[in-house]
């Protein structure tokens, strides 16, 4: 009997472990190490931190390759190369994690190992040691006429200095381009907003014409068309028809449906658990409060005489309350009655709540609107120009992106006596009303053709309506194709917002120093503001170098609802997914992992191929609408409308969709605009839809360090650079792993400080947090020794299972004399703001020479004791 063919599918779990071997088979091929010969993987980690990261890391990179490797350490083979043999301690890192800005300089390594790419020609083996020799390059200049003859090396490196300086424009020129796209990407974003708004304000003036029209055919109903008479409430306020649809809405549905709710408590000696199905004495005593309700409106309507009640009592007003109390418990009976089929009361009251909450949202929308249709007909009744609306715009977009990389953090402050969200919801909304309302005017310019009021819309002409149903008519048919087009092609989302800038920007800065097409014609693309195909990496041709780390790109998946995920939904907001490298012989499509749930290449259907500085890119989206665990509806909606969005629209292939009705059928029509939609209002659904919403790795982890404390890894050794803003040294980014760790993966992380007593060799380097955030004079304390303990046992006989080598950007006493003096001058350095995108000479250096030199007093210090003794503690190899 062949059981092979009943074994059951392979889980993504069972694929995660699988992919773990292939990860180790490709380690063991690295440094040639046979199959049943034991060996232990190291990683490296550069975390997030926008270019200062990724400039300080810069120089750890060097100071690693500059580095011997540990004492008996086998050095990695390079056969065939002029090398042989790489014997510096950068050569011992199997694994190469990144986050964010740590991403733009792991990638740039990383891109010295695509064989040919800098040194046409070369194989694996030349190219590997052309990455390794790279980095013991110091950056000289970029001079014109040494590029030609210069080696890939001095290239790459002069690159940097000159280009990986910056990410915002640096000239006029290039300064106009940035304007131009960000401009262009606003207005784009803008009209599908505004094409839709058009299309629902046209839908819903239409059915207010209706309306007006029959509520001016019977006295009873007038009042309705005097309410939407320009001065009925106030002098200058034109009050819109519009708000009949919320009253409406909460009359006939919500007011209802809580009738309903109250109608869900169980007969007596009945659970919850029971059908929902009343009584009939339940029933009877329902009925008899509703004859009492009618017999209190007949006695109002003159039909039941009452003797000792004054006839010229105002009887038809009195019983108009008691008649809405009546028609609210019909409606309700009704409501009850539909939605309690085939429920219990327990299930029939979440629906009910559920309901509820839903009828709330449309009111609140159609009451916006109602609002906003009220603001626009004031200006327009009174002549009012769009003047003041679009300057107050104006302003207010520009001060959110003027100030977005702050109020991406504003989450994580301190609760004041206003909170933030507050503050961030009244700046959203009224910018959102600002914006509806210059559409707005458009609808009701179209309505009145621009033409004054004819009798300040006394009344609700026959004609008059008509008319406006016309031209409402044609709008709605020619802003309702547009829509429909635009619908149809969802990567619009995309191409709306910033990331593509970001992302061409990084790619030219970082892995264009690699390209060597880019020395090869002359002056012109000597400049990062020209771009070159040949900048852009597949993931295909990436890291398929046998001797190249395997590069782990870290970003976030957002995801804030999911009721399956409580954990998830509420505090993280988020999920970590890392693009995989190619290992095994993967196919061209994109090997992936979603909180430890791999999806080989083939495993999915269709997806959005992205090169490595799309990816990259994304991975450093700090900006954005969906930010992880800081996601708020009032961020996503104020950076979203001023479209500060580096976040990405991205279609795996996986294949997930729950939705129903009508959700379903509008993402399915208008997919574009359901998914825009679902980011201003800050709604995402994980991998529970067709595209899944990616920004900044930094969102879930920003140190790098998560992906390599999984158990299928089996890391020993990692060494780990912790450059987020951390100007008070309270190492929040590391909290947040030791966190992630004990819950996620039950694991323990703790400082070693028997590396910081007095007695240690090592307790000039290595110190406590306290320490480092309370620097002594002279001191050259820049690191931290953290203990990994995978089991209560290795915790009792306090052996570690993992040790971590935390590298924190400190201005120790042997910096350079430069450094120092950068440092007397600028306060914050060396954690200095990550929204400066823009680093001159004096600061790059600062930064490059800080991560030599603090690379170099860890692992080759003068002190040879020292060096030996660091290793002996470490026994990692």
């Amino acid at each position: 009997m062949d059981t092979q063919s009943h074994q059951p599918p392979a889980t993504a779990d069972d694929r995660y472990v699988g992919r773990m071997r292939d990860e180790l088979a490709r380690i063991r091929l690295r440094r040639s190490v046979p199959a049943q010969q034991a060996t232990s993987a190291w990683g490296l980690c550069l975390s997030g931190g926008g270019i200062r990261s990724a400039t300080f890391c810069l120089g750890v990179l060097e100071a690693l390759g500059r580095a011997p490797a540990p004492p008996g350490a086998a050095p990695l083979p390079l056969p065939g190369s002029p090398a042989a043999a790489e014997e510096s301690l950068l050569g011992q890192f199997d694994y190469l994690s990144t986050v964010s800005g740590g991403g733009y300089i792991g990638t740039f390594f990383a891109s010295l190992f695509v064989p040919g790419r800098a040194d046409p020609g070369t194989d694996e083996a030349a190219s590997a040691a052309n990455a390794y020799d790279t980095l013991r390059q110091e950056p000289p200049r970029l001079r014109t006429s040494a590029v030609r003859s210069a080696g890939s090396a001095y290239r790459a490196m002069a690159w940097l200095r000159e280009n990986g300086r910056y990410l915002a424009p640096s000239s006029a020129g290039d300064l106009l381009y940035g304007v131009a796209t960000a401009v262009r990407a606003w207005f784009a974003l803008h009209l599908v907003l505004g094409l839709l708004l058009l299309v629902l304000l046209a839908l819903l003036n239409l059915a207010k014409n209706g309306l007006l029209y029959a509520a001016g055919q019977s006295p009873w109903t007038r009042f309705i068309v005097q309410l939407s008479t320009p001065g009925t409430w106030l002098a200058d306020v034109w009050f819109s028809g519009l708000w009949m649809f919320p009253v409406a809405v909460l009359a006939l549905l919500t007011v209802p449906c809580g009738c309903a709710y109250w109608m869900t408590y169980p007969p007596s000696g009945e659970g919850v658990d029971k059908p929902a199905r009343q009584s009939l004495r339940y029933w009877l005593g329902y009925g008899l409060c509703a004859a009492c309700v009618a017999i209190v409106i007949a006695c109002a309507a003159g039909m039941i005489p009452w003797f000792w009640i004054a006839p010229d009592l105002p009887w038809d007003r009195a019983g108009t309350p008691f008649a809405v109390v009546l028609a609210e418990m019909a409606l309700g009976t009704v409501w009850f009655l539909v939605a309690a089929a085939h429920k219990t009361f327990a299930a029939l009251r979440l629906h009910l709540t559920r309901q509820l909450t839903w009828t709330l949202k449309l009111a609140g929308v159609l009451a916006f609107l109602a609002l906003v249709d009220t603001l626009a007909q004031s200006f327009y009744a009174h002549d009012w120009t769009l003047g003041p609306p679009l300057t107050a715009t104006a302003i207010l977009t520009w001060l959110t992106r003027r100030l977005a990389p702050r109020l991406a953090k504003l989450s994580g402050m301190p609760r004041t006596r206003i909170p933030v969200d507050v503050l961030l919801g009244l700046a959203a909304g009224a910018l959102a009303v600002l914006l509806v309302s210059v559409w707005d005017y458009g609808v009701i310019w179209i309505q009145w053709q621009g033409v004054d009021l004819p009798g300040r819309h006394t009344s609700a002409a026959a004609g008059l309506l008509t008319s406006q149903c016309g031209w409402l008519a044609l709008l709605l048919l020619a802003a309702g194709a547009l829509t429909a087009m635009i619908g149809r092609f969802p990567q619009f989302l995309n191409l709306s917002s910033l990331q593509g800038l970001y992302s061409a920007r990084l790619t030219r800065a970082y892995q264009g120093a690699s390209n060597a097409d880019r020395f090869a014609d002359g002056d012109k693309t000597l400049s990062s503001a020209e771009p070159l195909d040949s900048d852009h990496i597949k993931h295909a041709d990436y890291n398929t170098n046998r001797y190249a780390p395997l590069h782990l790109i870290n970003v976030c998946l957002n995801q804030n609802v999911d009721p399956a995920e409580q954990l998830v939904q509420r505090d993280r907001k988020g999920r970590p997914m890392v693009v995989l490298p190619a290992v095994a012989g993967d196919a061209p499509a994109l090997p992936f992992a979603i909180d430890g749930k791999c999806f080989p290449a083939g495993d999915t259907g269709a997806s959005d191929p992205l090169t490595i500085g799309e990816w990259i890119g994304i991975s450093g989206a700090a900006a954005a609408t969906g930010s992880g665990r800081r996601t708020s509806a009032a961020m996503a909606l104020l950076l979203g409308l001023a479209n500060v969005r580096l976040g990405r629209w991205w279609r795996s292939g996986l294949k997930g969709n729950t939705e129903r009705g009508l959700a379903r059928l509008f993402r399915a029509v208008l997919p574009t605009q359901a998914y825009l939609v679902d980011e201003l209002g800050a709604h995402f659904y994980g991998t529970r839809r067709p595209m899944h919403y990616l920004s900044d790795g930094g969102h879930f982890d920003n140190t790098g360090i998560y992906e390599l404390l999984r158990p299928e890894r089996d890391l020993k050794f990692v060494v780990a650079c912790d450059c987020g803003a951390d100007p008070g040294y309270r190492f929040d980014d590391l909290a947040g792993l030791i966190r992630l760790a004990r819950i996620d993966f039950g694991i323990d992380i703790d400082v070693d400080e028997t590396v910081t007593n007095s007695l240690s060799p090592l307790r000039d380097v290595f110190g406590t947090a306290a320490e480092l955030a309370r620097p002594q004079s002279g001191g050259n304390k820049c690191a931290l020794l953290l203990n990994v303990f995978r089991s209560s046992g290795a915790r009792h006989d306090n052996v570690p299972d993992m040790r971590i080598v935390l590298i924190k950007p400190v201005l120790v006493a042997e910096a350079p004399l430069d450094v120092h003096n950068y440092g007397a001058v600028n306060k914050e350095f060396p954690q200095q703001t990550t929204g400066d995108q823009f680093f001159d000479e004096a600061q790059w250096e600062s930064y490059r020479m800080l991560g030599v030199e603090i690379g170099r007093r860890i692992f080759d210090p003068a002190d040879k004791d020292q060096r030996h003794h660091l290793w002996n503690i470490l026994a990692v190899r």
